[in-house]
């Protein structure tokens, strides 16, 4: 994730946040056609550090990973989130359509959660989860997990912006 323009100041030595952000790709294995086919899936998360995480939907006995399209389900969904952060405290937050529903805080590097939703199978929502330290700064931030009938976005032409 890191996109480094500088010279090194003395050989050998790098500013100290080259490699970061990273970003974690689950994919089946470790091959180039399987990493993509992932980020193609958008089954991946951006974080700062040596920060891990999972994140999981359940609805029924089907489970959804990151970047997963629940489609129009109804009823009750589930969230879980586990961090690893390396950072000894923050809080873990699960945000719904933007809103923070839940927040599970980070001790000794460690946080869990799990939140549920009563999803209308006929209203949009996406679900992710963000990272913070104790000073309100990302150490992760997941893609969403969608549900709900999927938005087509409105498609506007130069000659829609002249007066």
């Amino acid at each position: 994730g890191t996109d480094y323009h500088y010279p090194e100041t003395k050989p050998g030595t790098y500013r100290p946040r080259i490699s970061l952000p990273r970003t974690h790709v689950h994919a089946r294995n470790l091959s180039a056609g399987a990493i993509l086919e992932a980020v193609q899936q958008h089954r991946a998360y951006v974080g700062m550090g040596e920060t891990t995480l999972t994140f999981a939907a359940q609805h029924g006995d089907q489970v959804y990973g990151i970047g997963s399209d629940l489609g129009r389900v109804q009823g009750v969904v589930t969230f879980e989130v586990t961090v690893n952060a390396d950072q000894p405290a923050g809080c873990a937050q699960l945000l719904k359509n933007g809103e923070v529903v839940a927040e599970a805080e980070i001790v000794s590097g460690r946080a869990h959660a799990q939140w549920w939703s009563e999803l209308n199978a006929d209203e949009p929502a996406w679900f992710r989860c963000d990272v913070r330290d104790r000073e309100d700064r990302y150490l992760a931030v997941t893609n969403p997990v969608f549900a709900g009938p999927r938005r087509e976005p409105t498609l506007y032409r130069f000659g829609d912006f002249l007066v």
